[in-house]
């Protein structure tokens, strides 16, 4: 079939205002989604099992649930990190999942993102399907693996469907002009005051005192301890169970004074368990790495049940990973470290 000039011409124009109108329909959907959006900046989070990962926002849209979270690689050698494609997240109270979509400036798993230096930050997204109205502290779980990223209790905006928006609006004090006029339009004498010139005198310049710096320290359970020190909490819990021992309750008020003493103090809390046997399969590891989260937030919940602000405490699971004894009963431990006055 052959065409004349106008006829490629009317074709060309008709495929560019298709083109033109499709993209305009999409700016303005996504400037619609966008206004729709309910927005959390720095949620509070209940529980978290690694400490450099966190959220740093939650959006919900009229289609989906954005979450933002912030990577500080801890490790001096090469690493990565990558999302797995498991991620969920749900209401607390809640069993339906709703499961990632995809994910903004990292990868799915297997692919990886590569980290060369300690402290390297890495901000992305986790896109899931919306979450139903009403819903106000969800989970974001990657699942029970080594260092996978799990937080429970992520307090949102997420209003019912029949409450209205409300909005928050700065009361700004109106400008103060000076409006004074001459009604009598006779001119204004205006006076200055005469200033007398200031005649400096000689002066010795004094070298000033350097003071050496004092490194902040606090003490517990008679030890004194400086920024990023550690010290073994003695907590014991139930075998096999996140229970805490009637016998540890000491050990835990003395803990509970010891942050209440020191009001600005924020502390990383490390659960151990017994070591991973070379036998053991990844179930068993990861059973091991779920029993040291559970602990965790065993004492956790008590320290905030008591009246602790939750962001004071920051909390690190390693399951069987670390195991400092061939002992057990050595290695069934929590660790407190010092990680801001």
């Amino acid at each position: 079939m052959q065409h004349t000039p106008h006829q490629y011409l009317s074709v060309l124009t008709s495929l560019v205002a298709k083109k033109v109108f499709l993209g305009l329909l999409g700016l303005f959907l996504s400037l619609a989604s966008l206004s729709y959006a309910q927005v959390t900046v720095r949620p509070s989070v209940e529980f978290q099992n690694l400490s450099y990962l966190n959220i740093t926002k939650v959006q919900i849209t009229e289609t989906q649930t954005i979450v933002d979270l912030r990577y500080r690689c801890p490790y001096d050698n090469v690493s990565w990190a990558c999302a797995n494609k498991e991620f969920y997240i749900k209401g607390v109270y809640q069993t339906e999942k709703k499961r990632l979509l995809a994910a903004k400036n990292i990868p799915i798993c297997d692919d990886k993102h590569w980290f060369t230096r300690k402290d390297t930050i890495l901000d992305f997204q986790l896109i899931f399907p919306k979450l139903e109205a009403g819903i106000e502290k969800i989970d974001v779980i990657e699942g029970y693996g080594p260092n996978q990223f799990n937080f429970w209790g992520v307090k949102i905006i997420n209003p019912k469907k029949e409450e209205k928006e409300i909005v928050n609006q700065t009361n700004i004090p109106p400008n103060i002009t000076n409006n004074t006029t001459n009604t009598n339009k006779t001119p204004i004498k205006t006076t200055t005051k005469k200033t007398t010139p200031v005649v400096k005198k000689d002066t010795v310049k004094v070298a000033p005192v350097v003071k050496a710096e004092v490194k902040p320290t606090v003490t517990f359970n008679n030890k004194e301890l400086k920024l990023k020190d550690s010290i073994n909490v003695k907590i014991t819990f139930d075998h096999a169970s996140d229970v805490i021992e009637e016998n540890s309750k000491p050990e835990l008020n003395k803990l509970l004074d010891f942050m209440q003493k020191n009001p600005k103090l924020v502390i990383l809390l490390e659960g151990h368990t017994e070591a991973d046997e070379p036998s053991y399969t990844p179930k068993q590891k990861q059973s091991n790495l779920k029993l040291s989260i559970e602990r965790l937030k065993s004492v956790k919940d008590f320290l905030t049940a008591k009246g602790v602000t939750p962001t004071r405490i920051q909390t690190q699971a390693y399951g069987g990973a670390r195991p400092v004894s061939k002992d057990p009963a050595q290695n069934r431990r929590v660790v407190m470290k010092i990680i801001k006055f």
